[in-house]
C-alpha cells in the first residue's frame, strides 16, 4: 500500500480505527482486509499501539468485528439514534476478552501496555479499551460526527459547532454534487417542459385545432 491511502489518519485512535472503512462511490473499501494491511496501518497510524505479535485468522477476524461494532455505535451516537446493544455488548465482550496493563517505562517515563492474560491479544484490547473510554467521555461524544461528503463516510471530533464536513477538501466535494445535482434536476426540468410543450402542438395538429397566443 502507498503513503496516500493513510494521508487521513489525524483523528483520536478510536476514531482513527473506526475510519477504516471509508466510502468510494457507492462501496465502502476496508483498509483492514487482512493482516498485512493491519500491519501497514500500525506503521503509519500516528498514535502509538502495541505490537500484537502474530495475527492469525482468528485475531483478525476479532479484530474486524471490533472495529464494525464500534463504528455503528459511533455512527449511531453521531446521528442521535438508539445505541445498537448488539454492538455494544461486541465492544464490552472484546475488552473483557482481552485485558490489558499499562505500566510506565522506567527508562523513557512512556507507557507499556502488556497483555492481562495468557489469551490476550495486546493490540485488540488495546483498541477495545481505547473505544470503551471514547464511548464513556460525554465530552467526546458530544463532538462526535459523520462526514457524509462523497468518498468519505468518515467520523470526526468536531472542532466547531455544527460542523458537517471532516476537512475542508469534503466540504468541497460536497458543495459541487450538490450544485451538478442542482443543475442536472433544473436542465431535467426544461427538457420535460419543452417535450410537454411539443407535445401539446402535434397533439392539437393531428386533431385539426391550434391553439393561438393572443398575448393576452
Amino acid at each position: 500500500m502507498s503513503e496516500p491511502i493513510w494521508s487521513w489518519l489525524s483523528e483520536p485512535l478510536a476514531l482513527d480505527f473506526a475510519n477504516t472503512v471509508h466510502w468510494h462511490g457507492f462501496d465502502e473499501v476496508d483498509h483492514l482486509d487482512s493482516p498485512a494491511s493491519v500491519r501497514d496501518w500500525l506503521e503509519h497510524e500516528p498514535h502509538a499501539l502495541p505490537d500484537p505479535g502474530a495475527l492469525d485468522r482468528k485475531s483478525h477476524g476479532q479484530l474486524l468485528l471490533l472495529r464494525d461494532a464500534s463504528r455503528r455505535v459511533m455512527r449511531a451516537l453521531a446521528g442521535g439514534e438508539p445505541l445498537p446493544v448488539d454492538d455494544v455488548n461486541t465492544i464490552n465482550e472484546c475488552a473483557r476478552a482481552h485485558p490489558t496493563i499499562r505500566r510506565v517505562d522506567p527508562e523513557t517515563l512512556g507507557s507499556i501496555i502488556e497483555p492481562a492474560a495468557p489469551s490476550t491479544n495486546v493490540l485488540i484490547g488495546f483498541l477495545a479499551a481505547t473505544v470503551v473510554g471514547l464511548l464513556t467521555d460525554p465530552g467526546e461524544v458530544a463532538r462526535l460526527a459523520f462526514c457524509t461528503a462523497p468518498n468519505c463516510g468518515g467520523l470526526f471530533r468536531q472542532s466547531r459547532p455544527n460542523q458537517k464536513w471532516c476537512h475542508p477538501d469534503c466540504g468541497a466535494r460536497a458543495r459541487a454534487e450538490a450544485t451538478g445535482a442542482t443543475r442536472d434536476t433544473g436542465t431535467a426540468r426544461g427538457t420535460g417542459q419543452r417535450w410537454h410543450g411539443q407535445r401539446r402542438a402535434r397533439d392539437s395538429y393531428e386533431h385539426g385545432t391550434v391553439t393561438m397566443n393572443t398575448g393576452q
